[in-house]
């Protein structure tokens, strides 16, 4: 038992010297990635729409999964968890889109979804991620020459099959919502200001009210509210000019 002992010690620092540098550096590169290609995806999700955007984002994450599990050294594998965090532009357009469908009763709730799924796939990814990987030397099924050859390649397969699942559903179930963005907002000033205009009591109308004596305190803070302030002053003004010639003949 000494002897092992000492000989696993003697090995140890040379097995795992680099282990962490380099895994951190497997982990940065999908966000250094997904940090390069963020503003793009977002700037095309704006001009092309959500939907081809977010099924490329699929395409992308299949693609570059597959790159990653048939990695043959590190510089591979490197390459490919950047081009994997690249083409992944579905976070920010997901996030997008989300906020489209959703509305003040229910966004929190679609954000929290968001939120607990991806966290629930990073728990559940890593743990079926750590049973698949290197099936040759684990399972006797396995133990043939392609899965010796790539031994990361099985957990890869569990998530390209995951991953076109999502793009089939995705296909033939998500519905493009840019052109609803278009529709709630007004396309220029002109039509803000006419959709405003159109809600508003018309100058006349409040002359009228106020001539007749018929505006409570209520319709005089509405009255203020939308009318000018100066047409308002004009409105008194004729109101007392009114009123004292009135007195005047009266008196005559």
């Amino acid at each position: 038992m000494q002897f092992g002992r000492n000989n696993f010690s003697s090995h140890f620092p040379r097995m795992y010297a680099n282990i962490g540098r380099k895994a951190g550096y497997l982990g940065s590169a999908f966000f250094v990635g997904s940090f390069t290609g963020s503003l793009m995806w977002g700037w095309l999700s704006d001009l092309l729409g959500r939907r081809p955007v977010m099924l490329f984002g699929l395409c992308g994450t299949i693609a570059s999964e597959l790159l990653f599990g048939f990695s043959q050294n590190f510089a591979w594998a490197l390459a490919a968890r950047f081009v994997w965090g690249f083409l992944n532009g579905n976070i920010g357009v997901a996030k997008t889109y989300l906020s489209e469908i959703c509305d003040d009763s229910n966004q929190a709730q679609g954000f929290a979804v968001i939120g607990t799924s991806g966290g629930i796939g990073r728990l559940t990814g890593s743990i079926v991620g750590g049973f698949l990987a290197e099936p040759a030397s684990k399972y006797s099924l396995f133990k043939v020459p392609f899965f010796c050859k790539f031994p990361y390649i099985l957990p890869c397969l569990v998530g390209v099959a995951i991953g076109i699942m999502s793009f089939i559903g995705a296909f033939f179930f998500l519905d493009e919502t840019l052109h609803t963005k278009a529709k709630k907002r007004p396309t220029s000033r002109a039509e803000a200001s006419s959709d405003s205009d159109h809600h508003l009591p018309s100058l006349d109308s409040g002359i009228e009210m106020s001539q007749q004596g018929e505006v409570t305190d209520a319709d005089d803070s509405d009255v203020e509210m939308f009318v000018p302030s100066e047409a308002v002053r004009i409105v008194e003004s004729d109101i007392d000019s009114q009123s004292d010639f009135e007195n005047v003949s009266s008196d005559t």
